[in-house]
């Protein structure tokens, strides 16, 4: 039997997260303002605020906390939740200016930031988090057939009958936003490797999509023209192996980004992609590129150029992880 003490009931009472959970929403800002009355320099709870009101159907009353969101991730170098961000603002209110001035300043900030992709992860052939994993070239398809030691069938649960990705029901996208650290800045070279204005050009045409748990985002075989940028969330990558069951590959987190080979060649996709948690990207289309390539033929090179650097590491991170473990002497 469990024996609660008043002080765990009154604490539980009054945590924000279960008056999200009972759809109380007014009652779930009131207590995340309270924290920020005793943290007011945390822009965490000015994000889980800006959650709310929209999950309460007042968006508009969401900009002042997103924006003030969006300056905290971008100070501290979050530069991909601070875009994205930026992009939900923007479907609020698109006429807004302040938006497009913070995506400008963004992008000034984001072409002068190093990639956070560590040199291991090129040369040593692992795969860490921010790198990003190539699975649409043909140098893959050895590689497909093999499954990983010690996997099961990953399956695919929680896609649409066609396959489809399915929008978040109303009440339940999460709040569970955890409070940022120095371990988790990582970047993409989407956004590292850009001068100032190609960037701000890339930024303008990205689009943000939320998928919910168990979201099928890419589907093996079909067609793609884009690339998605992972900004907060998970996903499991998976193909096909012998007598067609799913192998799973990898799973990719903030920083990484797939789908660059559909993007540049528009060749079937050749993973399965399923969000493990409700999971936020960014993405760029082939007519946003086309239209990029006039005034910035660099973009595309600037994305080939890293698909070909990891292709490589992907390789050898694959067969490393389907080989048996060395037996003890």
């Amino acid at each position: 039997m469990a024996f609660w003490r008043k002080e765990d009931k009154k604490k539980d009472a009054e945590d924000p997260q279960a008056f999200v959970a009972r759809r109380e929403y007014d009652k779930a800002i009131k207590a995340y303002r309270g924290l920020l009355t005793s943290e007011p320099g945390n822009y965490v709870y000015h994000h889980k605020v800006a959650e709310v009101y929209c999950l309460a159907g007042k968006q508009s009353d969401s900009i002042d906390d997103y924006s003030k969101a969006a300056d905290g991730y971008a100070r501290d170098g979050f530069l991909i939740k601070a875009v994205a961000i930026l992009k939900k603002m923007q479907k609020i209110a698109p006429d807004n200016p302040s938006i497009t001035k913070k995506l400008e300043e963004l992008s000034e900030s984001g072409s002068s930031a190093s990639s956070r992709i560590g040199k291991s992860d090129t040369a040593g052939g692992t795969l860490g988090r921010g790198a990003e994993i190539s699975l649409d070239m043909e140098e893959l398809d050895d590689v497909q057939s093999i499954p990983l030691a010690g996997e099961g069938d990953p399956g695919e649960e929680g896609e649409s009958a066609d396959g489809e990705p399915q929008a978040p029901p109303r009440g339940e996208i999460p709040m569970e936003m955890e409070e940022p650290s120095a371990a988790k800045v990582f970047e993409t070279p989407l956004f590292s490797e850009l001068k100032r204005d190609e960037l701000h050009e890339v930024m303008t045409r990205l689009r943000h999509h939320s998928f919910p748990a168990g979201t099928t985002l890419v589907k093996e075989g079909e067609p793609g023209d884009s690339l998605f940028v992972m900004c907060e969330g998970k996903v499991r990558v998976s193909t096909s192996g012998p007598k067609g069951k799913p192998v799973q590959l990898a799973e990719l987190s903030e920083g990484d980004f797939f789908g660059e080979v559909s993007l540049l060649t528009g060749k079937p996709r050749t993973a399965t992609i399923v969000s493990l948690v409700d999971t936020e990207v960014l993405e760029l289309t082939r007519s946003d590129l086309e239209e990029l390539e006039g005034r910035h033929p660099r973009v595309r090179q600037v994305i080939k150029d890293f698909y070909e650097r990891r292709v490589a590491s992907t390789v050898e991170a694959m067969i490393q992880a389907v080989r048996p473990p060395k037996k003890r002497s």
